[in-house]
């Protein structure tokens, strides 16, 4: 038997948990975002991809579970990108304002890049790997209603516009990443 206060710290300690879950539901609810995935940026950056993530939620819901899967957090950075170690999606202002579709399409092209790098025989910076992504990005514009000339656009492109190796060293290194333009 426990004590009577002890009883009613466990009440109290229960109260809270429920609580924090409907305050959580809530604001998942509310913002379209699951609650682990961390939105960091300005505030026009948080509804902006707040909302790129609820289109893909409500046309594309298995996209968006496995993008909730691959990606614990999506930056404001000056390029854009995929942080795999981290599960970081970056988003540069290009990728992120261009249009709501675009955002969406980068943020589920990014988290495409964390899925295949749980592959065995993955090998990062490969122009290969870059037209998956692609095509799994064009994938999800057409799901979403995108425009035409989204869609037109990826379709000209053959993943060789991502040449990781920048600075021809033969390693992909920051110097690599702070050198492209996206």
């Amino acid at each position: 038997m426990f004590h009577p206060s002890t009883r009613a710290s466990i009440a109290s300690l229960g109260a809270v948990l429920l609580l924090s879950v409907c305050v959580t539901a809530a604001i998942w609810q509310r913002s379209g975002t699951p609650p682990d995935i961390e939105i960091v940026g300005f505030e026009i950056f948080t509804a902006q991809i707040q909302e790129a993530l609820a289109l893909i939620r409500k046309h594309a819901p298995s996209d968006y579970a496995s993008i909730a899967r691959h990606v614990k957090r999506i930056e404001e950075s000056d390029r854009s990108g995929m942080a795999i170690s981290r599960a970081t999606c970056q988003m540069a202002p290009d990728s992120t304002y261009y249009s709501l579709t675009w955002c969406a399409g980068v943020i589920a092209h990014e988290s495409h890049h964390a899925r295949l790098a749980r592959s065995a025989t993955y090998s990062y910076g490969l122009a290969e790997e870059e037209r998956e992504c692609i095509a799994y990005q064009c994938a999800v514009l057409e799901r979403i209603g995108a425009p035409d000339t989204e869609i037109d656009y990826l379709a000209t492109l053959d993943g060789s516009h991502f040449d990781a190796d920048a600075d021809g060293d033969g390693e992909y290194t920051w110097d690599d990443y702070h050198a492209r333009d996206w």
